[in-house]
Protein backbone atom coordinates (compact mmCIF):
# COMPACT_ATOMS: atom_id res chain seq x y z
CA UNK A 1 0.00 0.00 0.00
CA UNK A 2 1.46 2.98 -0.63
CA UNK A 3 -0.68 6.64 -0.99
CA UNK A 4 -0.44 10.34 -2.42
CA UNK A 5 -1.36 13.58 0.38
CA UNK A 6 -3.67 15.90 -1.83
CA UNK A 7 -4.72 19.31 -2.45
CA UNK A 8 -8.28 20.45 -3.60
CA UNK A 9 -8.45 24.05 -5.43
CA UNK A 10 -11.31 25.54 -7.29
CA UNK A 11 -12.49 21.64 -6.81
CA UNK A 12 -9.26 20.24 -8.75
CA UNK A 13 -7.73 17.79 -6.89
CA UNK A 14 -4.11 17.95 -7.43
CA UNK A 15 -0.90 16.27 -5.17
CA UNK A 16 2.59 18.12 -5.26
CA UNK A 17 5.71 17.70 -7.04
CA UNK A 18 8.50 19.58 -6.76
CA UNK A 19 7.46 23.26 -6.48
CA UNK A 20 4.04 22.82 -8.65
CA UNK A 21 1.28 20.69 -8.71
CA UNK A 22 0.03 17.71 -10.60
CA UNK A 23 -3.47 17.56 -11.77
CA UNK A 24 -5.15 13.96 -10.93
CA UNK A 25 -7.47 13.48 -14.16
CA UNK A 26 -9.53 10.73 -14.23
CA UNK A 27 -11.22 11.93 -17.58
CA UNK A 28 -7.71 12.30 -19.15
CA UNK A 29 -6.34 9.01 -20.91
CA UNK A 30 -2.90 10.34 -21.20
CA UNK A 31 -0.28 11.65 -18.40
CA UNK A 32 2.52 15.02 -18.83
CA UNK A 33 4.74 16.24 -16.65
CA UNK A 34 7.35 19.52 -17.88
CA UNK A 35 10.24 16.89 -16.23
CA UNK A 36 9.37 14.05 -18.25
CA UNK A 37 8.63 12.08 -15.23
CA UNK A 38 5.79 11.66 -12.53
CA UNK A 39 5.45 9.94 -9.48
CA UNK A 40 2.69 8.41 -8.25
CA UNK A 41 2.42 5.75 -5.40
CA UNK A 42 6.08 5.43 -5.24
CA UNK A 43 7.02 4.99 -8.53
CA UNK A 44 8.35 7.34 -10.88
CA UNK A 45 6.65 7.07 -14.29
CA UNK A 46 8.69 8.30 -17.76
CA UNK A 47 5.80 10.46 -19.49
CA UNK A 48 5.43 13.27 -22.45
CA UNK A 49 6.73 16.32 -21.55
CA UNK A 50 3.33 17.97 -22.48
CA UNK A 51 -0.18 17.22 -24.14
CA UNK A 52 -0.95 18.73 -27.65
CA UNK A 53 -3.87 21.21 -26.80
CA UNK A 54 -3.05 21.44 -23.47
CA UNK A 55 -2.19 25.41 -22.27
CA UNK A 56 -0.45 25.00 -18.80
CA UNK A 57 -0.90 28.41 -17.68
CA UNK A 58 -4.54 28.60 -18.75
CA UNK A 59 -5.00 25.36 -16.06
CA UNK A 60 -3.24 26.92 -13.55
CA UNK A 61 -4.95 30.10 -13.70
CA UNK A 62 -7.94 28.13 -13.82
CA UNK A 63 -7.02 25.57 -10.99
CA UNK A 64 -5.44 29.01 -8.93
CA UNK A 65 -2.32 26.75 -8.62
CA UNK A 66 1.08 26.34 -10.59
CA UNK A 67 0.15 23.49 -12.44
CA UNK A 68 3.18 21.63 -14.27
CA UNK A 69 1.71 18.59 -15.06
CA UNK A 70 -1.40 15.93 -15.09
CA UNK A 71 -1.83 12.54 -13.54
CA UNK A 72 -4.11 10.47 -16.32
CA UNK A 73 -5.55 6.82 -16.82
CA UNK A 74 -2.12 5.32 -18.33
CA UNK A 75 -0.67 6.05 -15.19
CA UNK A 76 -3.59 4.79 -12.80
CA UNK A 77 -4.10 1.78 -14.71
CA UNK A 78 -0.65 0.30 -13.47
CA UNK A 79 -2.47 0.14 -10.39
CA UNK A 80 -4.41 -2.57 -8.83
CA UNK A 81 -6.52 -0.34 -7.03
CA UNK A 82 -6.68 3.98 -6.97
CA UNK A 83 -8.98 4.94 -3.70
CA UNK A 84 -10.28 8.82 -3.55
CA UNK A 85 -10.51 10.06 -0.08
CA UNK A 86 -11.21 13.22 -0.40
CA UNK A 87 -12.60 14.04 3.05
CA UNK A 88 -8.94 12.75 4.42
CA UNK A 89 -6.90 14.83 1.48
CA UNK A 90 -5.47 11.27 0.22
CA UNK A 91 -5.36 8.94 -2.41
CA UNK A 92 -4.07 5.38 -1.44
CA UNK A 93 -3.23 3.19 -4.35
CA UNK A 94 -2.56 -0.87 -4.03
CA UNK A 95 -4.40 -1.35 -0.56
CA UNK A 96 -5.33 -5.09 -0.24
CA UNK A 97 -7.29 -4.36 3.00
CA UNK A 98 -9.70 -1.99 1.67
CA UNK A 99 -12.90 -2.38 3.99
CA UNK A 100 -15.57 -3.24 1.44
CA UNK A 101 -18.60 -4.02 3.62
CA UNK A 102 -19.80 -0.73 3.33
CA UNK A 103 -19.58 -0.34 -0.57
CA UNK A 104 -21.47 -0.01 -3.51
CA UNK A 105 -20.58 -1.45 -6.62
CA UNK A 106 -21.53 0.50 -9.90
CA UNK A 107 -22.29 -0.43 -13.28
CA UNK A 108 -19.26 0.86 -14.85
CA UNK A 109 -16.52 0.47 -17.30
CA UNK A 110 -14.36 2.09 -19.04
CA UNK A 111 -14.91 4.07 -22.81
CA UNK A 112 -11.34 5.01 -24.98
CA UNK A 113 -9.30 4.27 -21.04
CA UNK A 114 -11.81 6.55 -19.69
CA UNK A 115 -13.86 5.11 -16.10
CA UNK A 116 -17.59 5.63 -16.70
CA UNK A 117 -20.90 4.75 -14.52
CA UNK A 118 -24.66 4.29 -14.87
CA UNK A 119 -26.56 6.71 -12.59
CA UNK A 120 -30.29 7.29 -12.65
CA UNK A 121 -31.53 10.63 -13.54
CA UNK A 122 -35.79 10.59 -13.35
CA UNK A 123 -35.82 6.68 -13.37
CA UNK A 124 -33.82 6.53 -16.25
CA UNK A 125 -30.51 5.26 -16.15
CA UNK A 126 -27.61 7.95 -17.48
CA UNK A 127 -23.70 6.87 -18.47
CA UNK A 128 -21.43 10.12 -17.61
CA UNK A 129 -17.75 9.96 -17.67
CA UNK A 130 -15.97 9.81 -13.89
CA UNK A 131 -13.55 13.12 -14.59
CA UNK A 132 -12.22 13.74 -11.41
CA UNK A 133 -10.74 16.31 -13.46
CA UNK A 134 -14.00 18.22 -13.86
CA UNK A 135 -15.05 20.66 -11.14
CA UNK A 136 -18.34 21.17 -12.69
CA UNK A 137 -20.52 17.91 -13.24
CA UNK A 138 -22.50 18.00 -16.83
CA UNK A 139 -25.38 16.64 -18.44
CA UNK A 140 -27.30 16.46 -21.79
CA UNK A 141 -30.04 19.04 -21.75
CA UNK A 142 -32.48 16.35 -22.01
CA UNK A 143 -32.31 15.82 -18.24
CA UNK A 144 -32.60 19.36 -17.45
CA UNK A 145 -35.33 21.10 -20.29
CA UNK A 146 -38.44 21.28 -17.58
CA UNK A 147 -35.84 22.96 -14.43
CA UNK A 148 -34.89 26.75 -14.19
CA UNK A 149 -31.44 27.42 -13.71
CA UNK A 150 -30.28 28.44 -10.33
CA UNK A 151 -27.05 30.11 -11.15
CA UNK A 152 -24.35 30.80 -14.16
CA UNK A 153 -20.92 29.30 -14.13
CA UNK A 154 -17.76 30.30 -15.73
CA UNK A 155 -15.40 26.83 -16.56
CA UNK A 156 -12.46 26.11 -18.38
CA UNK A 157 -11.69 23.02 -21.01
CA UNK A 158 -8.23 22.55 -22.69
CA UNK A 159 -10.32 22.20 -26.44
CA UNK A 160 -13.37 24.17 -25.99
CA UNK A 161 -11.45 27.45 -24.18
CA UNK A 162 -13.29 29.22 -21.41
CA UNK A 163 -17.20 28.84 -21.55
CA UNK A 164 -19.98 29.98 -19.17
CA UNK A 165 -22.50 27.12 -18.28
CA UNK A 166 -26.31 27.41 -16.74
CA UNK A 167 -26.48 25.22 -13.51
CA UNK A 168 -29.37 23.19 -12.41
CA UNK A 169 -30.54 21.20 -9.18
CA UNK A 170 -30.76 17.57 -10.73
CA UNK A 171 -32.49 14.66 -8.58
CA UNK A 172 -29.60 11.69 -8.99
CA UNK A 173 -29.36 8.28 -8.09
CA UNK A 174 -26.14 6.55 -7.04
CA UNK A 175 -26.83 2.81 -6.13
CA UNK A 176 -29.79 3.28 -3.55
CA UNK A 177 -28.86 6.60 -2.44
CA UNK A 178 -30.38 9.75 -3.97
CA UNK A 179 -28.91 13.08 -3.89
CA UNK A 180 -29.68 16.86 -5.42
CA UNK A 181 -26.35 17.92 -7.70
CA UNK A 182 -26.07 20.91 -9.57
CA UNK A 183 -25.24 20.13 -12.74
CA UNK A 184 -24.43 22.52 -16.22
CA UNK A 185 -25.71 21.39 -19.69
CA UNK A 186 -22.74 20.32 -22.08
CA UNK A 187 -21.34 22.84 -24.70
CA UNK A 188 -22.69 21.02 -28.31
CA UNK A 189 -19.58 20.69 -29.46
CA UNK A 190 -18.86 18.32 -25.83
CA UNK A 191 -22.23 16.87 -26.19
CA UNK A 192 -22.02 15.29 -29.57
CA UNK A 193 -18.20 14.34 -29.29
CA UNK A 194 -19.80 11.92 -25.96
CA UNK A 195 -23.10 11.22 -27.97
CA UNK A 196 -20.82 9.38 -30.27
CA UNK A 197 -19.33 6.90 -27.75
CA UNK A 198 -22.72 6.87 -25.94
CA UNK A 199 -22.20 9.21 -22.87
CA UNK A 200 -24.34 11.40 -21.50
CA UNK A 201 -22.45 13.53 -19.03
CA UNK A 202 -19.75 13.62 -17.11
CA UNK A 203 -19.27 13.60 -13.12
CA UNK A 204 -16.83 14.92 -11.12
CA UNK A 205 -16.39 16.91 -7.87
CA UNK A 206 -19.72 16.60 -6.87
CA UNK A 207 -19.64 12.57 -6.48
CA UNK A 208 -15.95 12.42 -5.05
CA UNK A 209 -16.77 14.91 -2.48
CA UNK A 210 -19.71 12.66 -0.88
CA UNK A 211 -17.98 9.37 -1.35
CA UNK A 212 -15.13 7.57 -1.43
CA UNK A 213 -14.49 6.11 -4.85
CA UNK A 214 -12.43 2.98 -5.39
CA UNK A 215 -11.33 2.20 -9.13
CA UNK A 216 -10.60 -1.20 -9.21
CA UNK A 217 -10.40 -3.48 -12.22
CA UNK A 218 -11.75 -1.02 -14.55
CA UNK A 219 -14.60 -1.08 -12.07
CA UNK A 220 -16.09 1.67 -9.55
CA UNK A 221 -17.95 1.58 -6.01
CA UNK A 222 -18.27 4.17 -3.58
CA UNK A 223 -18.61 4.24 -0.03
CA UNK A 224 -20.70 6.47 1.65
CA UNK A 225 -18.13 8.90 3.58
Amino acid sequence: MSGEAIVISNKYILIQSGDGFVIVDTGSPMSFHKSGRLSFGGISHGCPTSIVGVDVNAVSKNVGLNVVGLLGMDIMNKYDNVLFDYRNSRIIVNDVRIDKSNIISLPSGSIMGIPYADISIKGRDVRVFVDTGAPTSYISDTYTKDLTPKDRLHDYHPVLGDFWADIYDVGVGIGAHSHVMPFGNLPDLFRMSLKMVGVDGVIGYELFSRYKVLYENNHLSVCPK
